[in-house]
């Protein structure tokens, strides 16, 4: 089976853009509990930082990290289907 290599980069691109939105929203409502979350992801004490969430900052990331994601997956389906036989 053959991936359709710009739908697939499409949709890893529109669902990581959906989970950083996600993501900056709970930070913005809850920074304590995802100061300790991802604290506990990384196994670390990251009790006394805090989050710096600005706009700009906002919009680049999900745009950076939406791209470099979708591109990714791109190159992903384009191995994957060379690999086909």
């Amino acid at each position: 089976m053959k991936l359709n290599s710009a739908k697939f980069a499409l949709a890893a691109t529109l669902t990581t853009a959906i989970i950083w939105i996600i993501c900056s929203l709970l930070v913005f409502l809850l920074p304590q509990a995802t100061i300790m979350a991802s604290g506990d992801m990384i196994h670390m004490d990251i009790q006394d930082m805090m989050w710096s969430l600005t706009l700009s900052g906002f919009i680049k990331g999900l745009i950076l990290w939406s791209l470099s994601v979708g591109l990714s997956a791109w190159i992903f389906a384009v191995i994957y289907n060379r690999l086909q036989p």
